[in-house]
């Protein structure tokens, strides 16, 4: 049986691990955010489940913001970040406000590398995760929203084909974790693919 590998891609120039311990995403439409996406994910290797998957996930905020570009407006606490970990069936679901597209940096040498080249500095819409299991290779790669007419120009070449998937937009109604949502909302349900690593023993 063949198994499709996930790809991997950059970490992101935004993380800070002072914000991952106890991290939670915030549940409520906020920073500009119009719909709540209930997201479900799923660990396998070989085509089976992996449970026990320590799940890292992030990205920015409905203004194209991650938590660590504004501590004053947060107060200094986490939003739109999580850390979970995969059930028996090596699935893990959780529930965020929908992310935006935002520019690099453009006032230093990328920025002129930007504009010479003339290529655009916008990131398109994307949510980070890190995969890490004992056994397995850890896993860094992301997720982009299919219908981002920055796909095809990202500035740092992270949008690889493998990783851009359609969100499924709902009316309100019952949500897949039995939740009543009254708004519009957007649903993925992505299989991420884990390589099990050699035994040492053996090596």
């Amino acid at each position: 049986m063949s198994i499709d590998l996930t790809e991997e891609t950059i970490t992101g120039a935004v993380r800070d691990r002072k914000y991952l311990a106890g991290a939670v995403f915030h549940r409520r439409p906020a920073y500009g955010a119009q719909q709540r996406r209930h997201l479900g994910r799923g660990g396998r290797s070989g085509g089976d489940p992996v449970a026990g998957v320590h799940v890292d996930t992030w990205h920015s905020d409905g203004d194209g913001f991650y938590d660590v570009q504004m501590p004053e407006k947060l107060h200094d606490q986490p939003a739109m970040r999580a850390l979970l970990t995969t059930a028996a069936d090596g699935r893990f679901r959780y529930r965020s406000i929908a992310p935006k597209y935002y520019p690099v940096p453009t006032d230093g040498p990328v920025g002129e590398i930007m504009r010479v080249s003339g290529r655009s500095p916008i990131r398109p819409e994307h949510i980070h995760f890190r995969l890490q299991a004992p056994g397995y290779d850890r896993l860094i790669t992301m997720l982009f929203r299919g219908d981002d007419s920055h796909l095809t120009t990202d500035p740092v070449f992270g949008a690889k084909r493998s990783l851009v998937v359609d969100f499924v937009r709902h009316e309100p109604g019952v949500a897949p974790d039995g939740t009543v949502v009254d708004v519009p909302f957007q649903t993925v349900d992505r299989t991420y693919t884990l390589v099990p690593r050699p035994d040492s023993r053996n090596g």
